[in-house]
């Protein structure tokens, strides 16, 4: 258990089985940046999911677990994950 934190949660102790990676790097995560996160927003317990990728309404993390981002990009993704007409102007822009 990297944030030394005992549960006798069902809930946490699925979520542990299935985030060993994401269990690992919040354990690096700690040695860099305070609390090992980077805002209030990201603060989940016992410790937040690192994604790997994203697309419309899913994201994966670094365990390949799919979830459905209910936060939308945390505000910013109103048309969702890699929408391809966004992509598309970035694109365009960053080819100049």
């Amino acid at each position: 258990m990297p944030d030394g934190t005992l549960t006798n949660s069902k809930i946490v102790a699925a979520y542990r089985e299935i985030t060993p990676s994401s269990a690992k790097r919040a354990v690096q995560a700690r040695e860099i940046f305070p609390s090992g996160i980077v805002h209030d927003s990201r603060k989940l317990d016992p410790y937040p999911i690192y994604v790997d990728r994203a697309q419309g309404a899913h994201k994966w993390d670094i365990d390949g677990n799919d979830y459905v981002d209910y936060f939308g990009g945390h505000g910013a993704l109103i048309l969702g994950h890699n929408h391809p007409t966004v992509m598309a102007a970035v694109h365009a822009q960053l080819n100049k």
